[in-house]
């Protein structure tokens, strides 16, 4: 039986379709540089510009009919507490439309799930980058696909477990407001994720945006 996808705050119901893993990524390359003084810690990675970046970037483009859904995902460290935080953004024809983010480090982890992004009959789940065995590298998010659906067709209610209660970030246009109101693109803030409700960090700024300054430099 498939697994059914339930928002309690608009009624809608989605059934799994399949996990998406045929995506292409791509690295945008950053220019790494010398280590903390202070700590001996991470090296830090630089843009063209000169400022600090994350230390791992990769990007998808899907093209869903004549729109563009773009998914970056980015891995960013910071010492002192020893942050880590693996984040997943999604943009829709250039606006950002989810996000999410999982953290560790000294002071514990947070997960915040995944974020979701609706396309017509289609709903896009993305989870935050995948965890590896170093603290240097990231994983791919998990994409999976859903479809519109009700319990008529489907012969059942959806289980309490199957039902969740975000909202979908694109179509919350409150959602939106919170993240400006409470954090800057432009700066290394923290910045809210997911629904609206959880914070993450480090934060260098919007992974889109650096992309798009086509970054040069070398590999780590």
């Amino acid at each position: 039986m498939s697994r059914l996808l339930k928002f309690d705050y608009d009624g809608s119901l989605w059934r799994f379709d399949r996990k998406e893993t045929g995506l292409p990524w791509t690295q945008v390359h950053s220019k790494e540089v010398e280590k903390y003084r202070e700590s001996k810690g991470w090296t830090y990675r630089v843009t063209k510009q000169g400022d600090q970046t994350y230390h791992e970037h990769l990007y998808s483009i899907v093209r869903l009919g004549e729109s563009t859904l773009e998914i970056d995902a980015v891995l960013g460290k910071q010492v002192g507490p020893g942050r880590i935080t693996a984040t997943t953004i999604a943009h829709l024809d250039g606006e950002m439309v989810g996000l999410t983010r999982a953290t560790g480090g000294t002071f514990g982890s947070g997960h915040s799930g995944f974020t979701y992004v609706e396309f017509r009959n289609v709903l896009i789940g993305l989870s935050p980058p995948a965890p590896t065995d170093s603290v240097s590298r990231m994983g791919l998010p998990k994409v999976e696909l859903w479809c519109r659906t009700t319990e008529e067709k489907e012969g059942r209610a959806p289980e309490p477990s199957e039902i969740d209660h975000k909202r979908i970030p694109g179509k919350d246009g409150t959602w939106q407001e919170r993240m400006k109101n409470r954090s800057s693109w432009a700066s290394s803030e923290h910045v809210v994720v997911s629904d609206g409700t959880h914070r993450a960090g480090p934060w260098y700024g919007n992974p889109r945006d650096i992309r798009l300054l086509s970054l040069v430099g070398r590999e780590g």
